[in-house]
């Protein structure tokens, strides 16, 4: 989910093209493929003056290739930094280091896809309200996604072990392929 925050504090004004603030969108990669492209490509298109936003990938040492398909892909547009193991979420860090003339960073995931207009009501939010430290859109499940809910009977299996329980998943296919990695709990 994209979530913007404040890189420093800014007087509170009107956003204008002129002088927007400078927004710095870090995506964390780790052996996304394709959906870390498709995310790159919508923030290309974000409403908001290039010249003051900066695309940054960290990459959590990749196997999957992206790192190099992100630099052909989008060369210049996209500042990618390299980060020698997985760290997990922390390494978003690395893209912090140097926040002189930022004012806002925004933590986009790599299978987001945001809107155009998707920044400036959460810029705007921003300078509205000194008091806030961070903003956050609204996440909307894309239409591959659907929706299933399972119900089951329960039992507890025993006086050791008092859990409650149902039904275990253990896969997901769709069309006859396997789909579990792409479930989500």
């Amino acid at each position: 989910m994209p979530t913007m925050v404040t890189a420093r504090r800014r007087p509170r004004r009107r956003t204008v093209a002129a002088d927007a603030p400078r927004v710095r969108l870090v995506v964390l990669n780790y052996n996304g493929g394709e959906l870390v492209g498709r995310c790159l490509e919508a923030l290309g298109k974000v409403d908001w003056p290039a010249d003051r936003l900066e695309l940054v990938v960290v990459d959590n040492a990749s196997t999957d290739g992206s790192p190099a398909v992100i630099s052909e892909r989008f060369g210049s547009a996209v500042r990618l930094i390299r980060n020698g193991s997985n760290t997990g979420f922390p390494a978003n860090n690395l893209a912090l280091r140097d926040l002189d003339g930022v004012d806002f960073v925004g933590l986009v995931n790599p299978d987001s896809c945001v809107e155009p207009g998707w920044l400036r009501p959460l810029v705007a939010a921003l300078e509205a309200d000194e008091g806030l430290g961070a903003v956050s859109a609204r996440m909307l499940f894309a239409d591959r996604f659907v929706d299933v809910e399972l119900t089951s009977p329960t039992f507890v299996p025993g006086a050791a072990d008092r859990r409650t329980l149902g039904v275990r998943v253990c896969g997901a296919r769709v069309a006859g392929v396997d789909r579990w990695r792409d479930v989500q709990f």
